[in-house]
């Protein structure tokens, strides 16, 4: 899911809203997005590390079953290995994101891997339940603090929220939390564009339960008089961020983090960030790391530009900021949902002309090379409505400056068995599927 730094309602954009791969907004996000109150994030200087140094379908998983990947963690002295996933944790978009966080957190505290990025913890509770269940296995973390601006508390009148409620309770009364956003999206957005930035922020910080639930804990006492108080003028330039700013990546590392930065993006959508450590694997010797989630090619542009030119932008910048890193000449891996890749096995390109960036500064693709490569972003994805199609592989592992062995395996592509409702079904952990590369020292 990709929502949103939005900003207080702006005249309306009338082009269409469609979702992307791996777009998912939340209820309030969405209409605020859906009336074009989008603007972008500004980027901030890097907070410091968070407790950095501390800190054919297989059969499907369990909460006790150990993740799809044969062979324990590398020891001391021999494979490192990286791992990327995109858990999809979009509460309030996409389905079953609760129901499936506790196996995602137990799968990837358990991943065979010594290095973590993963992508879309949007809520703090399920970035704190996986450190806690990870810790032990992955002691040292790196994320961002929420983006500034997300207001706390009950904002919301009763007149704005009256149009909004009526809405939803007409056409989405039986969706459930996991399509209520989408429902919302479709049929309620024009409802979003009058409605205050703080009472955005409310809706969309921790949209978990159904309308009732999410409107209740932002419904602001009326005052005294039997007129309800009108609804609030817009603030100009306010930002509305959905998850409260989350930027929802993170790192975590059996080794210690050297050196821990962050490059922010602009950024229409969700918050933005690259995450950058750097570490010294008994194997390999120091090696940079850069951990990302870059914004997504939407079908119709948001807010300000265009997706595809932001994107670009943060391409470039990246590569920029990845050579100033590493400019002891150590190797890097660039890791994470780029939202871009190529055409390579059984999956199709997106936006090819962005991977082509990365290969041209150095970086090379160690899975892609494969023939039997496939989607990560897959329609065949139980999340993604389990149909036909070849998908897009745009979740990465990508090496520069590196002399050894690379071997990148799927990770968690098998399905698992949620228990919804007294009903047993067989889903997948995220929309996406991870990788797990593994990194052998030069004549090891």
């Amino acid at each position: 899911m990709r929502i949103a730094p939005l900003r207080a309602p702006r005249p309306p954009r009338r082009a269409p809203l469609h979702v992307p791969k791996g777009g998912r907004p939340a209820l309030g996000a969405l209409l605020c997005a859906a009336a074009a109150a989008c603007g972008p994030s500004k980027p901030s200087p890097p907070p410091p590390s968070e407790a950095a140094g501390r800190g054919a379908p297989a059969a499907p998983a369990s909460a006790g079953a150990a993740p799809a990947l044969a062979g324990a963690a590398a020891n001391e002295r021999g494979p490192f290995r990286i791992a990327t996933f995109n858990a999809g944790l979009a509460v309030g978009y996409l389905p079953y994101a609760e129901e499936r966080a506790p196996l995602v957190v137990d799968a990837l505290a358990r991943a065979p891997a010594d290095l973590l990025c993963v992508q879309e913890f949007w809520l703090e509770a399920h970035w704190q339940a996986l450190r806690t269940a990870a810790a032990p296995r992955f002691p040292h973390a790196y994320r961002l603090p929420p983006a500034a601006g997300a207001a706390a508390g009950p904002t919301c009148s009763r007149a704005e929220l009256a149009p909004l409620v009526a809405c939803a309770r007409q056409h989405c009364g039986g969706a459930g939390p996991g399509g209520l956003g989408g429902c919302v999206l479709q049929h309620c957005a024009e409802g979003a564009r009058h409605m205050s930035a703080d009472c955005l922020n409310c809706l969309i910080r921790n949209p978990v339960g159904g309308l009732e639930t999410i409107t209740a804990a932002c419904s602001a006492p009326d005052p005294p008089g039997p007129v309800a108080r009108a609804a609030p003028a817009p603030r100009p330039g306010a930002e509305v961020f959905a998850y409260g700013g989350s930027f929802g990546t993170g790192l975590l590392s059996r080794e210690p983090l050297l050196e821990t930065d962050a490059l922010v993006f602009d950024a229409t959508l969700n918050p933005r960030a690259a995450l950058y450590a750097r570490l010294r694997p008994a194997s390999l010797g120091d090696l940079h790391v850069v951990c990302t989630h870059l914004t997504p090619a939407l079908s119709a542009p948001l807010g300000r530009g265009s997706p595809t030119a932001e994107q670009r932008a943060q391409v470039e910048r990246l590569l920029a900021w990845i050579d100033q890193k590493a400019r002891d000449g150590a190797p890097v891996a660039l890791v994470g949902d780029l939202n871009a890749g190529p055409r390579a096995g059984g999956a199709d390109a997106l936006l090819p002309q962005h991977y082509a960036k990365l290969l041209g500064a150095g970086f090379r693709n160690p899975y892609a090379a494969r023939p039997d490569a496939r989607c990560t972003f897959c329609p065949s994805n139980p999340l993604n409505g389990g149909g036909p199609g070849r998908g897009a592989l745009i979740d990465h592992v990508l090496l520069r400056g590196y002399a050894g062995g690379a071997s990148v395996e799927p990770f968690l592509r098998e399905p698992v068995e949620l228990e919804v409702g007294g009903r047993k079904l067989l889903r997948a952990y995220s929309d996406h599927y991870g990788l797990v590369a593994t990194l052998s020292p030069a004549g090891g």
